[in-house]
């Protein structure tokens, strides 16, 4: 399915939860940590971080600008050889609602750009070359209050479309988000 044909599947699900409500609007932040799969090739999966500030303006719309770091991929084959991915910015527009309204549970979808930099190590070497890459991203998680409306338990999946030619890796992290 091309990247294209994903936008659109998602901006269509991301409208259709018109009909949830979330808390409020306003500020928060967050931090998440997990792994990152590189869905190219034979490298090993990393850990990986993002930090982030979001804005809430309507009921079921945000906007979210993050910070990370995915990790450094090394081929299964040879351990001289690793891809290096840093300095991840990403600015997501996010749709949520509520589908559990006892518990407070969310579900939200995101979709956005990305602008990340590349540093691959070829046998060692300190020749390296760092590239900036950018492109398209999409990505749905979960939320789940902890025993108070500002703190939140969240779950993200994140998918990188062409981060290099035919290269995505998919993030996935958990974490917590504090809303003012």
């Amino acid at each position: 399915m091309s990247a294209f044909v994903k936008g659109v599947v998602f901006i269509l699900l991301a409208t259709s939860l018109s009909s949830f409500t979330m808390a409020d609007t306003g500020i928060y932040i967050g931090a998440e940590a997990g792994i990152t799969d590189v869905r190219h090739g034979n490298f090993e999966d990393d850990t990986g971080y993002n930090v982030y500030l979001g804005w809430s303006f309507i009921k079921n719309g945000a906007v979210e600008l993050s910070y990370g770091d995915l990790g450094t991929f090394e081929l299964k084959t040879n351990d001289k050889t690793s891809i290096a991915v840093e300095d991840v910015m990403l600015l997501n527009f996010a749709a949520s609602g509520v589908i559990i309204p006892a518990w407070g549970t969310f579900i939200d979808f995101r979709v956005g750009g990305y602008q990340l930099t590349l540093t691959p190590t070829i046998d060692n070497s300190a020749n390296s070359k760092a590239s900036d890459e950018t492109g398209f991203a999409v990505g749905y998680g979960f939320g789940q209050p902890l025993g108070t409306e500002h703190l939140l338990w969240t779950v993200h999946a994140q998918y990188f479309f062409g981060v290099e030619t035919d290269v995505d890796l998919v993030s996935y992290s958990t974490g917590i988000r504090f809303k003012f």
